[in-house]
Order: C-alpha cells, then structure tokens, then sequence
C-alpha cells in the first residue's frame, strides 16, 4: 500500500530543545537557539546504525524480540516505503528522550545508498526504560501524515503497557496504532484524489470532426 504524501501539506516544525512551533525549518530555533551542533554538542559520541530492533540492555527476552521484529516486518510489507526503527535504552538523568530521538535519527550515518533513500521514509521509537518516556521520531517524507497530535495518539496506545514493563506489549500495540494511522491516510489521501482528478469527457466528438494537423519542430 503506497504512502501518498503529495497530496498533504507539510506540517509545522517543532524544535527538539524547546519543543516550540514554527512555521519552516531554520538553522536555529528563534526561541532557544537550538541547532544541529547544539545537538552534537551533547551527544559527543558516534551513534550506532538504525536497525530494526536496537536493544543493547536485553530489556527484551529472545522470544519477544522475534515478535517484535515480525511485527515490524508485517507493517513494512503493507507499506513498503516505511522503514520502522525501535531503541530500547536507559538514559542518564535529566536526558530528554525526544531530543535523543532526534540526535539518533539524524546522526545515525546511513550504511547503505539505499539506507539514505529510506532515511525520509522512517520512523524511530524510543523507549527510555529508566526513564520512563518514549519518544517517536519520523523523517520529513512523513511529516505531511503523521502530525504531533497523531504521534502522541499513537504513542498513548502503548503507554498502558509500557508502565507495567510490558516493553514487547507496548511496541506492538504502537506499531498496530501506527499501521491504522497510517491507513486512514492512505484512505483520506483516495478521496481527496478522487475530488481533485476531473472526470473523464465522454461527450461525442462532432459529426466528421476534421483531424488536427500534425506539428513539427525544426532544428
């Protein structure tokens, strides 16, 4: 089932440091000043590729990780542009897990030619065991889908799990609540394809209607 962007508008850009709106990208945020090398700056180590499942503490048993990767795997084949990505980790205090997700989504260095092509098309969960947050990360392509108040929904479906450290339960549940998001996007994105498409001329051409002249170009 294809993502049809090209029919939305892009939303408004929250800045990951003070989490204010804005109208379009910028290279710093008018609030907080927030920027890329902000973001660097107190991330100062390289971060890991974005695979699948991410998960150095073994928070998941190897049986709820196989679950979680078919889950994973269900949702990419029902919409082969996405490419979903969840970091289970514990994070110092005081660490927001939003801005995390943002310096892990963005200073992940691509392995492939064709990881940089899906970078637009991903999403990243994160789930702060120790802190007890989590945090969805989407590149830009998704933006025009999947709008803060739609991302909080999703996340709010797996919280109930996620507080009773039911990790494998909670990933499940938002990736079920991101696939029925995303269909209804992909349903709006149909009807309102069907209002804008003008509908066909059946009307019968005139009785011996001359033939139009071919053109040429010279060169």
């Amino acid at each position: 089932m294809p993502l049809p962007v090209t029919l939305f508008k892009p939303g408004p850009v929250h800045c990951p440091g003070c989490h204010s709106v804005q109208a379009k990208p910028a290279d710093a945020c008018p609030h907080c000043s927030y920027s890329a090398h902000v973001c660097a700056k107190r991330f100062p180590f390289t971060a890991p590729l974005l695979e699948p499942v991410m998960d150095a503490g073994s928070h998941l048993s190897p049986a709820a990780r196989t679950s979680v990767a078919g889950e994973i795997a269900r949702l990419e084949k029902t919409f082969p542009q996405l490419h979903f990505h969840v970091c289970l980790t514990e994070l110092p205090e005081g660490m927001d897990v939003r801005e995390f997700g943002f310096w892990l989504f963005n200073a992940s260095v691509p392995a492939t030619q064709e990881a940089h092509e899906q970078r637009p098309w991903s999403v990243l969960l994160v789930i702060d065991q120790a802190g007890r947050a989590a945090s969805l990360t989407i590149g830009y392509a998704l933006d025009p889908l999947l709008d803060d108040t739609v991302l909080e929904r999703i996340l709010a479906a797996g919280e109930e799990a996620l507080q009773n450290d039911l990790a494998a339960a909670g990933i499940i549940t938002i990736l079920s609540a991101l696939r029925r998001e995303l269909t209804l996007a992909q349903r709006n994105a149909a009807a309102a394809a069907a209002r804008v498409v003008p509908a066909p001329d059946h009307s019968p051409a005139p009785p011996h209607a001359p033939q139009a002249p071919s053109q040429t170009t010279g060169y």
